[in-house]
């Protein structure tokens, strides 16, 4: 793929003809290997928020249901923002560390 790419690029420079550059870069730009998302995805299926939290999916119901976890729809699509999980799992990481600090101060 790499000698390929290398191939393209020293014919395209020694091609003076601007359509035959042009055919050549539209090869070049698609022999490319796929870029991988930067952005972080923000919009989370319920699914994905299991596989964060490592949980079935219906303890996530769950944890929606009693208002734990915030959602929004779209159409019929339940979906959790980033944002939303990140508040619930330091909220829980929270009430976790308090819950420790008190036994310890018990002991």
């Amino acid at each position: 793929m790499i000698k390929t790419i290398e191939l393209f690029t020293a014919i395209r420079k020694e091609v003076g003809d601007p359509l035959t550059s042009a055919v050549l870069t539209i090869a070049h730009v698609l022999l490319q290997p796929p870029q991988k998302r930067t952005d972080p995805i923000t919009a989370l299926t319920v699914d994905e928020v299991a596989e964060v939290l490592q949980c079935g999916r219906n303890k996530v119901y769950d944890l929606i249901q009693r208002g734990d976890i915030a959602t929004f729809s779209i159409g019929r699509m339940v979906r959790v923002s980033r944002a939303e999980l990140d508040r619930f799992m330091n909220l829980s990481y929270d009430k976790q560390s308090s819950r420790r600090l008190r036994l310890a101060d018990a002991a």
